[in-house]
């Protein structure tokens, strides 16, 4: 962001805030064995009011929250919310006290609905997405950033056939179907949808978010629609200056050689396309 090294701008998040013992704050495999700086683990409304004041302090341009993970103990209910709904409050309070906007790490349940309606700024995932939370989505102006491909990933890899048996390949499979029937809701509510890719976990950053855009054409969007994601709707979620051509944006733009109006595919070439950044060839 300093200009020191030539590549993206970051909006950096810190550390995730989780609960003791919840998603990101792993436990390791043993005392000898552990995650470290994963997660800043709270407990109750105030720790993570701190949490949030934490991690404005070193620097954070907006705050992750981990409220609502996968289960698979009883996958009538493939989801459990970790965070209580006090918890989501204080956070989200705390947070617009500081002018930061916060991202929700979801699956579903009541847990997204809670954390929509205190104000998160973006659903993350967000695997089971109700009627009810669709509604106050588009009331609040909540954005949704689906993260398809990291899902899709697990398909491409995996191979092991006891694991196909598991409980966890059952999960992958009930959330994959919900993830399709969530975006399709989305879209017919016209809720803004951000690509996001999860990169970093099951992907490499930067080269594949052509693929993201690919899914979101497969979930019923139209070319056009997809690509705004990508760029116009972007811009709005991270509240930057990019993502649309016009007086008083940044000049980070793509040129391509093609037309991915009618062959989104050509974004998958990186031989097809030039990017500016600044107003400077790369």
């Amino acid at each position: 962001n300093k200009h020191g090294l030539l590549g993206p701008n970051i909006l950096a998040c810190g550390l995730g805030l989780s609960v003791t013992g919840g998603h990101m704050d792993q436990p390791g495999w043993g005392s000898h064995v552990k995650y470290e700086s994963m997660t800043y683990p709270c407990d109750g409304p105030y720790q993570f009011r701190k949490g949030v004041r934490t991690q404005h302090k070193l620097g954070a341009d907006f705050i992750k929250t981990n409220i609502c993970v996968s289960s698979t103990y009883d996958l009538k209910n493939p989801y459990k919310q970790e965070m209580t709904d006090d918890e989501i409050k204080h956070v989200c309070d705390e947070a617009n006290m500081l002018n930061l906007k916060v991202a929700s790490h979801t699956s579903g349940g009541q847990g997204i609905t809670t954390a929509v309606k205190y104000g998160i700024h973006s659903v993350e995932h967000g695997h089971w997405l109700d009627n009810e939370t669709i509604d106050l989505m588009k009331k609040n102006n909540t954005f949704y950033v689906p993260t398809l491909l990291v899902n899709e990933r697990n398909f491409d890899f995996e191979t092991d056939e006891i694991f196909k048996k598991s409980k966890n390949w059952e999960w992958l499979e009930l959330s994959r179907e919900a993830k399709w029937i969530s975006l399709e809701k989305a879209i017919n509510a016209n809720i803004n949808i951000a690509v996001g890719t999860d990169a970093g976990f099951m992907l490499p950053h930067g080269s594949m978010n052509y693929r993201e855009i690919e899914y979101l054409i497969q979930g019923g969007m139209s070319n056009m629609q997809a690509i705004k994601s990508a760029t116009q709707v972007g811009g709005k979620l991270l509240q930057m200056n990019v993502g649309t051509i016009q007086i008083g944006q940044k000049a980070d733009i793509l040129i391509v050689n093609g037309n991915p109006l009618e062959n989104i595919k050509v974004l998958s070439d990186k031989t097809n396309i030039k990017v500016f950044k600044d107003g400077e060839l790369i």
